[in-house]
């Protein structure tokens, strides 16, 4: 069989706004060794574009297939017209439009190799998950991004866990480096803002953090999401009005964790959170819920604490005590740091994909 060095690769997302597993999508693709594999980012809608600017300076080509519409049965037949013409060796999905589109197209041998890739775990709906199980034989293979997420997915599925190859969320150490903290004390918080990143209990949290500390302090937000006009009027209500501060979409979250005291990363359900693992190597403590892939981040007491979803007052304890012993957070946040250039660098991330391709790759080559 002719070598079709470099690869044509294709990474298939909804949208080119910026969210965890987009974040994944850019650095993987930026990185990915040019002299294997040739990469091209495809999106259904263009969204925010966020991601389009910033994959544009990786010199990565980008595609958007409409501007600001959502996702329907038009962008399938747009998306299907663009495979043909274009024919990737490997089409590389992402979340659930993504992965069962993809699917579909592999069944239809529109490509030749489908890896899907689920983000997330314990939060999928029964309709969802039927749709994984009555495609999961029709991918090429099958990558979470943590153990946890491996495990819901080869219960509800009915596969082997050979079947799913776990490549955890990475982070570039050179870019997300400790910075310098200021006088004031600052909880950092960068989630979209969904019911599924628990800020909205979070925030009752920080109203018992208020009648608990008399040193100044402020609570910065990034993110945008729907909940966003909700949780303003949440801060409202309960009077923090003066502590509470939404940002909106941050462009340098290295700045945003390297100059805050503790981040807090609320999520109700999660698969391997980018925010936790930036903050971590910026050495920045987190305090986070022990959901999804986050115990596998975080040793709990060593590179940072592990809390109940929904425990406003055990979060806001921990909060207090915390923010009064400075030297315990940095001890924490240096092993934070080491954990991350130990165990979850951008250079692991991309190897593992690489990885994946080749063997899918190679398993394809041995049934022609």
């Amino acid at each position: 069989m002719k070598s079709k060095f470099p690869y044509p690769i294709v990474f298939l997302l909804p949208t080119l706004d910026v969210g965890g597993a987009e974040r994944v999508v850019l650095r993987t693709a930026a990185h990915i060794d040019r002299s294997r594999f040739s990469p091209t980012v495809v999106a259904f809608v263009r969204g925010g574009g966020k991601l389009a600017d910033e994959l544009a300076a990786a010199q990565v080509p980008t595609v958007a297939l409409y501007d600001g519409q959502s996702p329907s049965l038009w962008h399938c037949i747009r998306l299907l017209g663009w495979l043909r013409r274009h024919r990737p060796y490997v089409l590389l999905t992402y979340m659930f439009r993504a992965n069962v589109t993809g699917c579909i197209f592999r069944k239809l041998s529109v490509v030749p190799n489908l890896i899907c890739s689920e983000r997330s775990a314990l939060c999928e709906s029964q309709l969802r998950l039927w749709l994984y199980k009555s495609t999961a034989t029709w991918m090429d293979g099958f990558t979470v991004n943590s153990e946890a997420s491996r495990n819901f997915w080869v219960e509800q599925l009915g596969i082997s866990v050979e079947d799913v190859n776990v490549i955890c969320n990475g982070v570039d150490t050179s870019v997300f480096t400790p910075g310098k903290l200021g006088e004031e004390l600052v909880i950092g918080v960068l989630a979209r803002l969904h019911h599924h990143n628990g800020i909205d209990w979070l925030l009752e949290a920080l109203k018992e953090v208020e009648t608990s500390i008399d040193k100044p302090w402020v609570c910065r937000i990034a993110g945008e999401g729907p909940e966003a006009a909700a949780l303003k009027e949440k801060v409202w209500q309960l009077g923090l009005e003066h502590r509470v501060r939404f940002l909106g979409h941050v462009d340098e979250p290295n700045k945003f964790f390297g100059s805050a005291t503790i981040a807090v990363h609320p999520a109700r359900y999660s698969g391997m959170p980018n925010s936790v693992l930036e903050a971590m190597s910026c050495g920045c403590p987190v305090v986070a819920t022990a959901v999804g892939g986050t115990p596998e981040l975080i040793d709990h007491g060593t590179t940072g604490w592990l809390v109940r979803p929904d425990d406003p007052s055990g979060t806001a304890e921990r909060l207090v005590d915390l923010l009064s012993r400075p030297a315990t957070c940095q001890k924490v946040g240096v092993a934070a740091r080491k954990k991350i250039e130990n165990e979850f660098s951008l250079e692991a991330m991309v190897s593992r994909t690489e990885i994946v391709l080749t063997d899918t790759i190679h398993r394809v080559k041995d049934r022609l």
